[in-house]
């Protein structure tokens, strides 16, 4: 592994249904994280991720070119990525998971990785995660 790096944006909320009196049925929004992994080898398997305890599924992408992640909602700066030389670039989508997986090690701050090279499992742990703007407000 290089680099790795983490964002999440909590979506602004469409039409949203209310009671008689106008009160919000489901107030809670749903965070999507996106994570940005460069890695020497092309042939990682990536395996699940932990957050707070709850196992997620991996949807992984490799990236070939400079890519867009979104803007920084703290400084409004665009943040871009793109793979270094020799090395692949994987975005990872967290997505829920079936399975339920316990957490293999004690509990992590930030995000939890697993992945496979050959046979060998690894882990990463992403401590820090950047809020991104939610795209009505870029």
């Amino acid at each position: 592994m290089v680099k790795a790096r983490g964002y999440f944006m909590i979506p602004t909320p469409g039409t949203i249904a209310v009671d008689d009196s106008g009160n919000p049925l489901n107030a809670s929004r749903d965070t999507v994280f996106t994570l940005y992994v460069e890695t020497k080898s092309k042939t990682v398997k990536w395996e699940r991720a932990w957050k707070n305890g709850r196992s997620f599924a991996l949807i992984p992408s490799q990236i070939n070119k400079e890519e867009i992640v979104g803007t920084a909602k703290k400084d409004n700066g665009k943040i871009v990525i793109a793979p270094g030389n020799s090395n692949t670039l994987w975005r990872l989508e967290l997505a829920d998971d079936q399975k339920k997986e316990k957490l293999p090690q004690a509990a992590q701050q930030g995000i939890l990785l697993k992945g496979r090279s050959g046979n060998k499992p690894f882990y990463i742990v992403i401590k820090s995660l950047t809020e991104l703007a939610s795209p009505e407000y870029q």
